[in-house]
């Protein structure tokens, strides 16, 4: 079974991403087999106030086909440098998430929460 991070990550890696995973993700990898791991729906990625690396996360985003949230809309385009600049300056949270199979209900919802670090 593949984690669901791992398309993600390659598309990070591919862009060139600075990112640290956080949270219960974050510690479940370091479980043993099975054992103390906590459930969660989301994923914590963590990135420095950066605005290319920020619109190289968005591009990595849209790339494994997630939908990019702040403040419960959707994300607006163009995703450029000056967007990525207003995200910044309001710290605002960037949630990404798979399109659900079916609206009714969420099978399988899986989210991301990307989160600009505070200096």
């Amino acid at each position: 079974m593949t984690h669901p991070l791992s398309p993600l990550a390659a598309a990070l890696g591919r862009h060139s991403v600075r990112y640290v995973m956080i949270g219960i993700s974050a510690a479940n990898l370091y479980g043993p087999d099975g054992q103390a791991i906590f459930a969660t729906e989301d994923i914590d990625l963590f990135l420095p106030l950066d605005a290319d690396n920020l619109v190289a996360a968005w591009a990595a985003c849209d790339e494994t086909a997630l939908e990019l949230w702040s403040n419960n809309e959707p994300l607006d385009r163009p995703r450029d440098r000056f967007l990525a600049e207003r995200v910044i300056e309001r710290r605002a949270l960037t949630r990404a998430r798979r399109e659900p199979i079916d609206r009714g209900f969420h099978v399988g919802d899986e989210r991301l929460r990307l989160r600009n670090r505070l200096e």
